[in-house]
């Protein structure tokens, strides 16, 4: 927006008509001068400038006449400035009365810029550069990869000169977290020696070193001093006691280090894209990155920012450690160690393939999964991989394969499990957050652990129902009927803490004592897709007016001598609306439908550079729906028009055909299924048996 030019006073003032008293220094000495503004403080600003102190020699409000308008000085923390109405006597202007601006006259030059604008053409408003764009600009300006090791800046909002001004002191909120962690660890013994052994290798990895105090300028450098505290994970086989740094810990002017830093996006494949690609192939094997943040250094100048307070003993004085390394706690880490992942599969795919493929398309975070039915391809992708990462300092270790011909070089201090586990009957292993049984190569479902609660809160049930992880809505059936539970203990507006009504509890130990009797729930991993089938995705959609809505999506593989296999990919499940008034059975099987738009879209983009999909069909039991769905969106109502559009942009290219609510597989899933039902419901994991039929 062009620049209007509004000035104040709009007159000259007369200053011999103002009394201003001897020693009063104004912030402003040509305020009686028509000038331009040159600052605007909003309401908040404004009130916390004032200074409610008397200004030495101004009259006080009973010696003035109150029928005559006067000035006023005020006194701010930016200096005296004047305010207030004024007499006529007090304006060069008699007709003036006020230093307002009554007016604002643009020039004649921006007058003619605003009608050719106003006559041309409007172009699309162009969007500044998002968080995500000045955080990867910012990678790009500044990694350095030197001698196999990534150094990286931390991605400030604001130069680093004026993160001092801004942070202020964390110091004293950091040795006040401290204290009371030292006080904690000195009552546990065992607490105590684990955190000391992780200091210590810390600093001996040099992924931080200790500073004196007096190195520091706390008045002028740019610092910043994280609290820390322990995270206790005894499932884990490497390390048991885990030290997090605290960065969102704010400073005496209530900013902490991630309000400073810039949030980078996503450079990863998401996990539900991840899985789909690791059911694909005969052989298998699983790594994960060794303290991947650590790998990856941080420019000494920015290390200031990354201070702790630690000692062994009350009795010691008091240390300062910095550290070198991106930092666990901070919202930036994630972005900058995958991104130098990315950064290896940029700089050296050409050299290493395989090794890059793996780096963009099967690895989350730190963990990586890859499948392949060519022995040969998966263990030149195992070197690959390993000589890649190495080229950035990173390296793997917890191998895990279901074919230890796989892991042949593979150090066993490196490997998950030791030939002595291999040989044991149910070997199970944790990827991406999955059971995995090795041994027989499939996914592994039971029950989270014995809800025994007898007054359980409503904070007890949703807590244990969250622990529910299914990310390809493999029983989705039985995640849909704790989602409705969920929803009725949240209609009777009670507290956390207190206990849900008669029938509600009821109803919920009906449901936790048949999952804790579940028998585990089995998915193979492996598609098994022979090299010339003839591949089909097909999805369907249903809903149910009581519960929800839903959709599932299958792989139909049609081998060489005609024979069809349906295998369940993924499934997705939303809860009706409550709130929004009650839908019609037709809307939410459009509803429905869209969800499934959406699903089968992701899953066809994910798999078709593996996969030659031949054709995609989708199914629904709504007549009205499918209808609607072949209606033109203006002669409908919004709701309506607004769903099949988008149902039409994403599915134009597919067919949408009937089916019966008998041959819907869907239905489970829309009304869902107690935990003792589902496997006795056949067509969820394998389709309609029309569909198997070739």
């Amino acid at each position: 927006m062009d620049k209007i030019t509004c000035k104040l006073p709009q007159d000259k003032l007369n200053l011999d008509a103002i009394n201003i008293p001897d020693g009063i220094t104004l912030s402003d000495i040509d305020f009686h001068q028509p000038s331009e503004i040159n600052l605007l403080l909003g309401g908040d600003i404004f009130f916390q400038v004032l200074l409610l102190e008397p200004v030495p020699g101004q009259q006080q409000e009973s010696d003035e006449d109150p029928a005559s308008p006067h000035p006023t000085i005020v006194n701010t923390k930016l200096g005296y400035i004047i305010g207030g109405a004024l007499s006529r006597q007090q304006t060069s202007d008699k007709s003036k009365v006020t230093l307002l601006c009554t007016q604002c006259d643009s020039s004649l030059n921006e007058s003619l810029q605003n009608f050719w604008k106003a006559e041309s053409v409007p172009e699309p408003f162009c969007e500044g550069m998002s968080e995500h764009e000045q955080c990867e600009r910012l990678f790009q300006d500044t990694t350095v990869l030197k001698d196999n090791k990534f150094q990286v800046d931390l991605p400030l909002k604001i130069p680093l000169s004026e993160v001092n001004d801004v942070l202020g002191s964390s110091f004293d909120m950091a040795y006040y977290r401290f204290i009371s962690l030292e006080k904690r660890l000195h009552k546990n013994i065992n607490l105590l020696s684990d955190y000391e052994k992780f200091i210590d290798e810390y600093v001996d990895l040099k992924h931080g070193h200790y500073i004196d105090f007096n190195q520091l300028d706390f008045e002028n450098d740019p610092l910043y001093f994280a609290s820390h505290h322990c995270v206790i994970n005894d499932s884990s086989k490497t390390t048991r006691t885990r030290v997090v740094f605290d960065c969102s810990l704010q400073s005496n002017k209530k900013v902490s280090l991630n309000d400073i830093l810039l949030n980078g996006g996503p450079v990863q494949k998401e996990l539900f894209d991840i899985m789909l690609l690791f059911r694909l192939g005969d052989y298998t094997f699983s790594t994960d990155i060794r303290r991947m943040f650590r790998c990856v250094d941080i420019n000494p100048m920015h290390a200031k920012l990354q201070n702790i307070l630690w000692r062994s003993n009350p009795t010691e004085p008091l240390k300062c450690i910095q550290l070198d390394t991106v930092t666990y706690g901070q919202k930036s880490s994630t972005y900058l160690s995958t991104r130098c992942l990315l950064e290896l599969a940029d700089r050296y795919g050409s050299e290493y393939p395989l090794g890059a493929y793996i780096l963009r398309n099967c690895t989350y975070v730190d963990d990586m999964c890859f499948s392949n039915s060519d022995l040969n391809v998966i263990i030149q992708a195992k070197l690959q991989l390993c000589e890649l990462l190495s080229k950035g300092s990173f390296y793997t270790h917890k191998w895990a394969s279901n074919d230890q011909r796989v892991l042949e070089g593979i150090p066993n201090d490196k490997r998950q499990f030791d030939d002595l586990d291999f040989q044991k009957d149910n070997l199970y292993l944790k990827t991406l957050g999955l059971k995995l049984n090795m041994q027989k190569d499939c996914f592994v479902f039971s029950c989270p652990e014995a809800f025994n609660k007898e007054k359980p809160t409503k904070r007890d049930i949703l807590s244990y129902i969250s622990k529910f992880y299914d990310p390809l809505g493999f029983i989705a059936p039985i995640i849909m009927k704790a989602k409705a539970f969920m929803q009725k203990i949240y209609a009777e507006n009670i507290g956390w803490n207190q206990v849900p009504s008669a029938l509600l509890l009821q109803e919920w130990r009906s449901f936790a004592f048949k999952l804790s009797q579940m028998e585990p729930f089995i998915i193979k991993r492996n598609l098994n897709i022979p090299s010339k089938a003839q591949l089909q995705l097909i999805g369907f959609a249903d809903a149910c007016s009581t519960t929800g809505y839903g959709c599932c999506v299958y792989l139909r593989v049609v081998d060489e001598q005609g024979n069809a296999t349906l295998s369940l990919l993924c499934a997705k499940s939303r809860i009706n609306p409550r709130n929004k008034g009650t839908l019609s059975i037709a809307r939410l099987e459009l509803c429905a439908m869209l969800l499934l738009s959406k699903l089968i879209t992701r899953v066809y983009d994910t798999l078709k550079a593996q996969l030659n999909i031949q054709d995609v069909y989708l199914f629904s039991d709504s007549q009205i729906a499918l209808a609607w769905a072949k209606t033109e969106p203006l002669r409908l109502q919004a709701f309506v028009a607004n769903r099949v559009r988008l149902i039409r942009d994403l599915t134009d290219r597919w067919r949408w055909l009937y089916v019966s609510s008998e041959e819907n597989p869907s239905d489970c899933l829309s009304r869902g299924t107690d935990p003792d039902e589902l496997r006795r419901i056949p067509m969820w994991l394998h389709g309609p048996s029309f569909l198997q039929d070739e």
